[in-house]
């Protein structure tokens, strides 16, 4: 028998970390874990770039720093043993065609650092098939890396009104 959980119904705490470094965010999650006595199942970062890097070092450029805060977050999360969900922001020329790894901004020490690379992709709607339905339209999940398991292309229709997307089976 499978229940559902909502999201209201679950113990969700959150917290700003923009302008935050690793060693913050770490930190914070050890507080949150003492402070409620119950292990910390997941952090979602919303996102890489907001994320600062030691405030002590000079970083040669952007990229570097980048570098340095995945490499951090990855360490943290096998310190704590804690899944991370990190969102990151691509670079600009992402936006007219399906994303790639290399169109992770700022850093190839993304994709080396992640354990699993998810990129979703909403192509320019097609005007016929949102007359007919104008509150579905396709997106496309690209698991692009995935070091313990499989990679894949999942077709999706989105349904805004209930806020989800469903998988749909491709046309043979």
């Amino acid at each position: 028998h499978r229940s559902k959980q909502y999201l209201g119904a679950l113990p969700v705490e959150f917290h700003p970390v923009a302008g935050m470094n690793t060693a913050e965010i770490a930190a914070l999650i050890r507080q949150e874990h003492l402070h409620s006595g119950v292990p910390v199942a997941c952090v979602v970062l919303d996102y890489l770039q907001l994320i600062q890097g030691d405030k002590a070092k000079k970083y040669a450029n952007r990229n570097e720093e980048i570098g340095e805060v995945s490499r951090g977050l990855h360490q943290i999360a096998t310190e704590l043993n804690i899944p991370m969900l990190i969102l990151s922001q691509l670079n600009r020329n992402a936006a007219d065609k399906a994303p790639t790894m290399a169109d992770l901004r700022e850093s190839g020490s993304i994709e080396q650092d992640a354990d699993a690379i998810i990129l979703l992709h909403r192509p320019a709607p097609d005007k016929e098939k949102m007359e007919e339905n104008p509150v579905s339209f396709d997106a496309f999940l690209n698991i692009v890396k995935n070091r313990d398991g499989k990679t894949a292309d999942i077709n999706l229709s989105w349904t805004p009104e209930y806020q989800l997307f469903r998988e749909t089976r491709k046309q043979e």
